[in-house]
């Protein structure tokens, strides 16, 4: 997961200025994230977390522009719980604004979703990368 100078912005402001959301995903889009941090945990020196991913998800949606993928689908659910700092919650309403301005029915979940598989995707590549990596190094010694 990648931690840039704008994470900075968003990192450090007073828990006061955050807003809890919790909402249901798929039963396997929940298993994805707790594998890839199970994995980038024992691949990777630093210290991996959901609310870093969740944190890096949005970033990187935010900065991508208001680009919309994958439609919902309905199977089993988990509930996931997430924090948004003021400032990026301000980003995100700005994002979903847009986007409604092209799609009518738009919602907060439908965005923190693509958010996610956007960035689940980007860190399973990277993951697979890093475990390729040390695997090579293992063979060679």
């Amino acid at each position: 997961m990648k931690t840039s100078d704008s994470d900075l912005e968003y990192d450090n402001l007073p828990p006061a200025s955050q807003k809890c959301y919790v909402f249901s995903i798929e039963e396997s889009m929940h298993q994805r994230i707790e594998k890839l941090i199970r994995l980038l945990n024992h691949v990777d020196v630093k210290k991996h977390t959901r609310q870093q991913f969740f944190t890096d998800a949005f970033i990187a949606k935010i900065e991508s522009g208001h680009k919309m993928t994958h439609p919902q689908s309905k199977f089993k659910e988990k509930r996931l719980r997430f924090d948004v700092n003021h400032r990026m919650y301000e980003k995100i309403e700005e994002e979903i604004t847009g986007i409604k301005k092209i799609k009518k029915r738009y919602s907060k979940k439908e965005w923190f979703l693509e958010a996610i598989r956007e960035q689940l995707e980007r860190e399973e590549r990277k993951a697979m990368e890093l475990y390729t990596k040390a695997s090579d190094k293992k063979i060679d010694q």
